[in-house]
């Protein structure tokens, strides 16, 4: 084995196109440049085979449909026969319902669960039963560890925690584009714009973000806010902007690829999610150079650090998000301090390269010679 590719089969059957998506896409580049040659194993025709086909990633679309099926058991188990990896990393829950029972006749193949956002891997009877062909859980943040441990049957030697990193070479100040983006979208210099970059779904916080905005444009009325990405929620967060008279300064922006221009072209990032991990968004942001209102719920408190690097708030509290996002409005030099704080926090801590290196440490450990 040592003569051959060292492959890492990674599987996500998820049809979204999220963070754990894009960390997908982020991370197997980072691999490709230390020598490793990563494989994915998604569904067929969803956002993430296109973005990673578009990345120049290996992509076998495969049918991962329910938990336990037979047949996604059977394509995970071919697949691995096919390849022949060294490791295989499962990107959500599904995914290693579906992988550990395919795993078990390799026998010693490393199997790692990397789990991106509290709340997805459940406390149920059959993943007691599949934790036992599992190698290593990585959490990307020490809250999602903390719950993990409170299940009590997740031995502590088994969880790990890889925050998520940032290529800091994509976030910087384009001034070219960021000019080009709000003139496209009708925001001039001293327009104030506010944004949400994540899928279209209650527990983004969308919603709560547009009934604090229509109250923040009481007092800036010339204030926009952004709303990018896609989901199930557009039609409802297209009739709730409508129903609210804000049509004209709430902009829909869809899918985007352009997150570094469109993240220099804002001035306030939101993320008033219901549950996260280590967001994303949040690291572009601060990396970006521009300041956070978050919702106080995964890693956010400890990236943040309410009142350093961004402000923090309760989930779901539109009073509070309001009260944050007007103090931002009407304090334009701590949106820049807190903005520079940010960008030093991601410096120091959430370098992409960083987080590289702690997962082919992982490989080496769980691998050992055969790696």
């Amino acid at each position: 084995m040592s003569g051959e590719p060292r492959r890492v089969l990674l599987v996500n059957t998820l049809r979204a196109a999220g963070g754990g998506e894009k960390w997908v896409v982020r991370m197997s580049g980072c691999w490709r440049q230390l020598g490793i040659e990563p494989i994915l194993l998604c569904n067929p025709n969803t956002p993430l085979q296109h973005m990673a086909s578009d990345a120049g990633i290996e992509v076998h679309p495969t049918m991962l449909r329910h938990d336990l099926s037979p047949v996604g058991v059977w394509n995970i188990l071919a697949a691995l026969r096919r390849h022949r990896p060294r490791v295989v990393v499962c990107c959500n829950e599904r995914a290693f319902r579906l992988a550990a029972p395919a795993a078990a006749p390799t026998g010693s193949l490393p199997l790692v669960y990397r789990n991106g956002l509290t709340g997805t891997f459940k406390n149920r009877s059959h993943n007691r039963l599949l934790i036992r062909r599992l190698s290593m859980m990585v959490a990307n943040t020490t809250a999602i560890r903390d719950e993990l441990s409170c299940f009590g049957w997740l031995p502590p030697d088994k969880i790990r925690v890889i925050e998520n990193g940032v290529d800091l070479k994509l976030f910087g100040a384009d001034r070219t584009q960021t000019a080009r983006i709000r003139s496209e979208l009708g925001a001039d210099t001293s327009t104030l714009v506010y944004a949400v970059l994540g899928r279209l779904e209650r527990e983004k916080g969308q919603w709560e973000a547009i009934d604090a905005f229509a109250q923040v444009r009481q007092t800036y009325p010339d204030s926009q806010l952004w709303l990018a990405g896609q989901g199930p929620g557009s039609d409802s967060l297209a009739e709730e902007i409508s129903s609210q008279g804000l049509g004209q300064s709430v902009k829909l922006l869809g899918y985007r690829t352009d997150v570094a221009e469109l993240l220099g072209a804002v001035d306030v990032l939101l993320q008033p999610s219901h549950r996260e991990g280590l967001g994303n968004t949040l690291l572009e942001a601060m990396a970006s150079r521009k300041p956070v209102i978050a919702s106080a719920v995964g890693g956010s408190p400890t990236l943040l650090e309410h009142g350093a690097a961004g402000l923090l708030v309760p989930p779901r509290d539109v009073s509070a998000l309001t009260q944050a996002m007007l103090q931002l409005a009407s304090r334009p030099e701590l949106r820049l301090e807190y903005g520079a704080r940010g960008r030093r926090v991601v410096e120091a801590r959430h370098r992409l390269e960083h987080e590289a290196d702690q997962w082919l440490s992982l490989f080496r450990e769980l691998c050992g010679a055969r790696w």
